[in-house]
């Protein structure tokens, strides 16, 4: 806060209307470094998996550029210098749901930031300190590694959560929609295929020849491209999106019949962890290029970004144009083909082609 907002907070709990002043500190908020910093680190933040992710995230949506008063100026300037600080990935990442396939300027377990003695210092640091003794720092290393496990056993109960709540109404409902479909393309198949082979001469007759001034002509040739079309977009469509959620389906199976080897398996790689540290504290080892090595984000028995992001799988351009496609010509194949049995039947009956 600038010396001159001081004298005004001071002023207005003295008692006097500072308000103006207030409203002319917005663009100084907006423009100060630590919101660009914050600004400029807020997306690499969202693609993490932890609480400290989510907090930062959950407080940067948070902060408001409307102060009603100078004290909430002071407030609001406080609140982004703080996020801002915790907005680099030192001290949000957990190496135990880190992505696989990060690429960001984290090396390694040693720069995460650990709380020892009150302060927050990088872990290598700490390791290379020699006014403290081991057990201390294991201690803390302990501690820290424990909310670690917290967050990634967080992660199966967001997991198992969105699993239970799949496997109910809309799992169901999904499911019955793709049988219904299934039987109206086999439906539909059946009665071009009983069209095109029925000994009706007449009407077949259409199906190699086209006649502009016969009704029965248009209906065969829509009826012809429109299903042709519906196949095909019917076989990309389900097939690209069983290829895309394969592996939540997976997790999803894998999840209700064996969460417990999940929860198991965090836990050993948590140890895992914790001795690995311990060993580079004994022997004061600075750790280096190991920041993925104890990930369990998809290296474990599931895939768990896959069952939290199953509805953004479904959210992606090509699903959703897929999807439309799909609908779009089920809906016009069924109109063409409940007219061509209209017109076939009409024929049928009259025994003339109309």
């Amino acid at each position: 806060m600038t010396g001159e907002m001081k004298l005004y907070l001071l002023a207005e709990l003295s008692g006097w209307n500072c308000t103006s002043y207030a409203y002319s500190y917005y663009d100084y908020l907006k423009n100060n470094k630590a919101y660009q910093i914050l600004e400029s680190n807020i997306n690499e933040v969202k693609k993490h998996i932890s609480r400290k992710a989510e907090a930062i995230v959950d407080a940067y949506n948070e902060i408001t550029f409307q102060p009603s008063n100078v004290k909430e100026c002071f407030l609001i300037e406080n609140a982004i210098n703080y996020v801002a600080l915790h907005s680099f990935e030192e001290y949000y990442v957990n190496p135990l749901t880190i992505n696989p396939n990060y690429k960001g300027r984290l090396l390694t377990i040693g720069e995460l930031i650990f709380d020892f003695k009150g302060e927050e210092r990088p872990l290598n640091d700490i390791i290379l300190d020699e006014s403290y003794s081991d057990e201390l720092k294991k201690e803390a290393v302990y501690l820290q590694l424990e909310q670690y496990l917290d967050d990634a056993n967080d992660l199966v109960y967001s997991s198992l959560e969105n699993v239970k709540n799949e496997a109910t109404y809309k799992i169901k409902t999904s499911v019955y929609k793709v049988a219904f479909e299934c039987l109206l393309i086999i439906i539909f198949n059946v009665l071009y295929a009983f069209m095109l082979c029925y000994p009706y001469k007449d009407f077949q007759y259409f199906f190699t020849a086209f006649e502009s001034n016969k009704v029965t002509s248009y209906v065969v040739l829509l009826f012809s491209f429109f299903l042709f079309a519906y196949d095909l977009i019917f076989t990309i469509f389900h097939s690209y999106k069983a290829m895309i959620l394969e592996p939540y389906n997976y997790a999803k199976r894998f999840l209700n019949k064996h969460a417990s080897k999940v929860f198991d398996d965090l836990y050993d790689t948590k140890e895992k962890l914790y001795n690995y540290i311990s060993g580079a504290i004994k022997e004061k080892i600075v750790l280096t290029n190991d920041i993925k090595d104890f990930s369990k984000l998809s290296s474990s028995y599931i895939d768990f970004e896959a069952v939290l992001n199953a509805s953004k799988l479904k959210g992606k351009k090509t699903y959703k144009v897929l999807r439309t496609a799909d609908l779009s010509f089920l809906t016009l194949t069924s109109i063409i083909a409940l007219l061509s049995f209209i017109i076939y039947l009409v024929n049928l009956i009259f025994k003339s082609i109309v």
